[in-house]
């Protein structure tokens, strides 16, 4: 991978989905790593996992720190992975509690609409296929229905 000039973060879609299935694999410490690479370039949370080592002796944890499916959201969020992105981008999307229609907008710098979405859950993912878009700067405009727009900006690397 690295001798083509590639790195962690310029994986395509397949090779993203291979380092999900090694994650959940939890088999080891390839498990780990993978889920580490998820984490830090991808946004992506697989179930944790961490092999016990010889004598490892746990210890209690002092507080347990609630998943980000349980934090209540006041307004609506947006963000993409991988930024940049070469090939692909998935956008996720998040809308205001009681909130289940929004519009999902995405422009060029120059200010030409590329893509329109028609949002008809209040969480979810849009896959972006970027591989035709010029290497530049875009942004994601998420409108719902009484909120804020809520704004993200995106970066296509060619």
């Amino acid at each position: 991978m690295l001798d083509f000039g590639r790195t962690e973060a310029t994986l395509e879609r397949h090779e993203v989905n291979e380092l999900k299935t090694i994650a959940e694999a939890k088999a080891g410490f390839a498990s780990v790593q993978a889920d580490n690479i998820l984490r830090f370039f991808y946004g992506t949370i697989v179930n944790s996992y961490y092999p016990a080592l010889p004598n490892y002796v746990t210890t209690p944890r002092l507080a347990q720190v609630p998943d980000k499916e349980e934090t209540i959201v006041s307004n609506s969020q947006l963000w993409a992975y991988p930024n940049p992105a070469i090939n692909w981008a998935d956008l996720v999307y998040q809308l205001p509690e009681g909130i289940e229609k929004g519009t999902l907008i995405i422009t060029a710098i120059s200010g030409q609409q590329i893509a329109n979405y028609q949002l008809t859950n209040n969480k979810g993912i849009v896959n972006l296929n970027t591989q035709d878009w010029a290497g530049g700067l875009y942004f994601a405009a998420l409108r719902s229905e009484n909120t804020q727009p809520v704004h993200y900006k995106i970066v296509v690397r060619k």
